[in-house]
């Protein structure tokens, strides 16, 4: 049953087969991820001009301090130390912008458009950006806007079964 297979069975498909189509609000989420108004101009500016990220900046491209963290502010930034890098003045934990304070307004505003609720909105925001506290203030934006509440799912009521 199992014959060696000829020449022509090795050919290639006369037609590409189609991807798998992506839902038309990943499409608008990445439209107006790609629409933020920041550069990596403005977070370089702004990182410099930040307390905390400067000195974040600064021990990114020195040497943390070994035992403990010098400061509560920097905290968030010591705990992840060891991926934080700098990559043209701007300050990333592994592949995602560290957000300077002035930038986080804008930024949050962009991803939250088109109200996608609190999963797809840190899903996003997670695989681009990242600042202490940004899973917090996503859920209080969606627990905040009012047509989020309208459109949520409501649990499934339970049938009522009498006690055996």
């Amino acid at each position: 049953m199992n014959g060696n297979a000829d020449a022509l069975s090795r050919l290639p498909l006369p037609e590409m087969l189609e991807e798998t189509p992506i839902p038309g609000d990943t499409i608008k989420l990445m439209e107006l991820l790609e629409a933020i108004p920041l550069h990596s101009g403005q977070i370089r500016d702004w990182t410099g001009r930040d307390p905390v990220l400067s000195k974040v900046h600064q021990y990114a491209l020195g040497n943390w301090p070994n035992i403990t963290c010098p400061s509560k502010e920097l905290l968030p930034y010591f705990n992840r130390r060891t991926e934080i890098s700098v990559e043209d003045g701007c300050l990333l934990w592994g592949t995602r912008v560290i957000v300077p304070p002035k930038g986080r307004a804008q930024v949050s505003a962009v991803l939250y458009e088109a109200h996608p609720g609190i999963s797809r909105t840190k899903s996003l925001a997670l695989s681009y950006v990242w600042w202490p506290g940004l899973d917090q203030e996503i859920e209080e934006q969606v627990k905040q806007c009012g047509r989020c509440q309208q459109n949520q799912k409501t649990a499934a009521e339970a049938p009522l079964h009498p006690w055996e």
